[in-house]
């Protein structure tokens, strides 16, 4: 959208208020839509971060195939509803939708992500255990105020969603990679599992679910994890923000620590109200860390091939590692991980 910052002089000096020569600078984001840029206003003497997109462009979630377009901007909406629960999220100066404009509260640039760089194991271990009580939080938010005008209780991660991902990861995660497609007898096995994973993790009791709690959407503000990229969240089970945070494609915290964060999870939901059994949540988390990262190593070459970015390649094979852990100590699914690994070399 060429025309972007002349709209976005006249949103800044106009209805905005902010007055005086202002520069852009582009952030790094990821492979939506949508583009960053951090404005520093002159006249106002104060920085903030400006969402851009083409407002051509659809404002449904790209991994969500099901429903009709949200009557409101997913950002807007769930901001709102965070925001009004407690839950540290950007501020919104102002928007102007139509234009394809937010202008938002500047977080800074610290990460989890970049926080972790330098630290020792005692204080990586306690960044943690904050970003999991603060999933916590967000979990019981959602229990004790399930709106049904925030988009989040609207949308679900359900089976079907669930086949779409496996789908996914098959398509680009294999075939676009080699080259050639899965023989049909193959792709028919590939299938039943799928489809058998896809209905365990659907009978999984729904909750509110960021949808990529991971450590680049965790910002440091104030002591406190601020939420970024929350505009895709719906209804999902409780292991799968967690998989996304422990089982980070960017960060590997290793297998002990992952499985002191669980104990801190569940301890966590048990003090809200919300407790689970051990066992079967155990039993989710592994099946949903087997579905998400086969998904993410197949969006990251989506990424690569379809919108000509390639800087997600390197996590492909940290995102394959995570399967074929589980896999190789799950006995019930081995002949899942024989069939995966003829086609998928990291997974052997």
């Amino acid at each position: 959208m060429p025309e972007f910052e002349s709209v976005l002089s006249e949103r800044l000096a106009g209805e905005w208020g902010i007055r005086g020569p202002y520069s852009l600078d582009k952030l790094k984001g990821d492979a939506s839509y949508r583009s960053y840029y951090r404005v520093h206003a002159g006249g106002a003497g104060k920085t903030f971060v400006l969402m851009q997109w083409d407002p051509a462009l659809t404002s449904k979630a790209e991994e969500i195939a099901k429903g009709a377009a949200p009557a409101e901007f997913p950002f807007l909406n769930i901001q709102r509803y965070l925001g009004r629960g407690g839950v540290r999220v950007p501020g919104v100066v102002s928007s102007s939708v139509k234009d394809g404009l937010i202008l938002l509260e500047d977080l800074g640039d610290v990460t989890l992500e970049t926080t972790l760089a330098g630290k020792g194991l005692h204080e990586r271990r306690v960044m943690y255990e904050e970003a999991v009580r603060n999933l916590v939080a967000i979990q019981s938010l959602g229990e004790r105020d399930r709106d049904p005008a925030c988009l989040a209780f609207q949308r679900v991660f359900d089976r079907d969603l669930y086949v779409w991902e496996f789908n996914h990861y098959v398509e680009y995660g294999i075939e676009a990679r080699s080259g050639s497609k899965v023989p049909p007898a193959d792709r028919a096995l590939m299938d039943e599992w799928f489809e058998r994973l896809s209905d365990e993790l659907d009978a999984i009791p729904k909750g509110f679910t960021h949808r990529d709690y991971q450590s680049r959407n965790l910002m440091a503000c104030g002591g406190a994890w601020c939420l970024i990229d929350f505009q895709d969240a719906l209804l999902g089970p409780p292991q799968y923000d967690l998989v996304a945070l422990l089982k980070d494609s960017y960060v590997d915290i290793g297998e002990d620590d992952a499985r002191h964060l669980v104990s801190v999870f569940l301890a966590e939901r048990e003090k809200a109200g919300l407790p689970i059994e051990d066992e079967a949540f155990w039993r989710g988390f592994k099946v949903q860390t087997i579905q998400r990262k086969l998904k993410d190593a197949g969006r990251f070459i989506f990424i690569d091939r379809v919108k000509k970015n390639a800087s997600f390649l390197p996590h492909v094979p940290s995102s394959f590692e995570y399967v074929r852990r589980y896999l190789s100590t799950m006995d019930d699914l081995k002949d899942l991980h024989e069939i995966l690994g003829r086609y998928t070399p990291e997974l052997r």
